[in-house]
């Protein structure tokens, strides 16, 4: 039954985040942004792929195999509309191309903002780190996709595959690899746009479910269209809502899967977060000392993902928020903006108490209690915190151990 619990437990974290995150409004923002973009991308994938000589022919595919992922009884409309725009497209002038590149970085912008918002990530990069990124999606992607075509179209001029014994396979692999394509690029997704560290088979993960979970959104959304009358209401133009439709249903799915990505790693971490403010302060004071002494920066994404805390653990960004907007306002560290954080005080003039009386909560004898029950055996900075607050805690239990009605209650 724990498994059952742990996965019931994991499914309701997922959806309540999705819903906190505002995905649906994300998702229709994003929709809007496509709409836009989706002619540029076509253009740069087109220009890429032309520049190299033995992809110049791989065009056409590539298009071919993005649409028979999109709606399939309105795919050969629409893309054919964005083949002609496409290709017009690519006679503009300086300025026209210059347009069409500012739609594809904004369309980028906004799936980053989206993601880091998802990943509680504060910091966005800027300048040369910012145009990398994206230049390398725009470049790498259409490559590696003609790449896949060109060993398909390669492995199928050998003779030895067209034999009866191999002839059986040889669909199923192509049938296969537009689903594997569609897996690695939503792993280098989930990997590559969060500006934080994101463990690749997290990443997998999260690319294995999403594509799968499209795929069935698309058989299920043919159904359904299928089984309708909307040609009646809107005639030619029916192409159009329902392409609206599925490219807003494609990016609920993206972001869940995104949500999914994220939540493999926040949702294992939320035992260290109940944990109380006061431990939680003097582990970190502790790494950012010991980083301090040795020239090396820690940073949000180090806080909210590395293993630092008790050398298996980190603190969830929900929880991180909240701390360290206490630990800034107390002037305890001090944010060097792409360098981190560091201490803003010198820990020799600052005790356990002042310390535990600067947060919220801190001064609270369950919570000392529940750090004196922590079991780290290779922790001796714990045991010595736990060893004081086990004396104060039985002082204080000898302290109060008498009567209410020993009070003076006639004044």
């Amino acid at each position: 039954m724990k498994p059952v619990r742990q996965c019931i437990a994991f499914i309701r974290y997922l959806f309540r985040r999705y819903a906190e995150d505002g995905c649906r409004e994300s998702a229709a923002a994003l929709t809007y942004t496509s709409l836009f973009a989706v002619v540029p991308l076509m253009t740069v994938s087109y220009a890429v792929l032309s520049a190299i000589p033995d992809f110049q022919s791989a065009g056409d595919e590539l298009r071919s195999l993005v649409f028979s992922h999109v709606v399939p009884s309105t795919g050969t409309e629409i893309e054919s509309y964005l083949a002609q725009f496409s290709t017009q497209a690519r006679k503009l002038s300086g300025i026209g191309v210059a347009f069409l590149a500012i739609t594809a970085y904004l369309m980028l912008k906004n799936i980053e903002t989206t993601f880091n918002k998802i990943w509680r990530t504060h910091q966005h990069r800027r300048g040369l780190s910012n145009f990398l990124l994206y230049w390398a999606i725009l470049s790498l992607g259409p490559i590696f996709i003609g790449l896949g075509l060109a060993i398909t179209t390669y492995l199928l001029s050998f003779s030895f595959l067209s034999d009866n014994e191999l002839s059986g396979f040889m669909p199923l692999i192509l049938e296969t690899l537009p689903l594997v394509l569609t897996v690695a690029t939503f792993t280098l997704l989930f990997t590559a746009v969060p500006n934080c560290h994101v463990p690749l088979k997290h990443s997998l993960a999260g690319g294995i479910v999403t594509a799968i979970a499209l795929e069935l959104a698309k058989l299920s959304f043919t159904s359904l269209v299928s089984n309708t009358s909307y040609q009646l209401i809107y005639g030619t133009f029916a192409a159009i809502p329902l392409f609206l439709i599925w490219i807003y249903l494609s990016w609920l799915i993206i972001l869940l899967g995104a949500e999914f990505v994220r939540a493999l790693s926040s949702h294992k971490v939320l035992h260290s977060s109940e944990y109380p403010a006061l431990l939680l302060s003097i582990a970190l004071f502790r790494e950012l000392y010991q980083r301090q002494a040795k020239g090396q920066t820690f940073d949000d994404d180090d806080i909210t993902t590395r293993s630092w805390l008790f050398g298996h653990s980190y603190i969830s960004a929900h929880r991180w928020q909240s701390l360290c907007e206490t630990l800034l306002e107390q002037r305890l560290i001090y944010s060097a903006g792409d360098m981190g954080y560091v201490l803003n005080i010198d820990l020799n003039n600052l005790d356990v108490w002042q310390l535990a009386s600067r947060l919220p909560n801190g001064l609270n004898i369950k919570e000392f209690e529940e750090i004196c029950s922590i079991r780290e055996p290779q922790c001796e900075w714990l045991h010595e915190l736990q060893a004081l607050l086990t004396d104060l805690c039985e002082h204080t239990e000898k302290k109060l151990q008498l009567p209410v009605a020993t009070l003076s209650f006639t004044q």
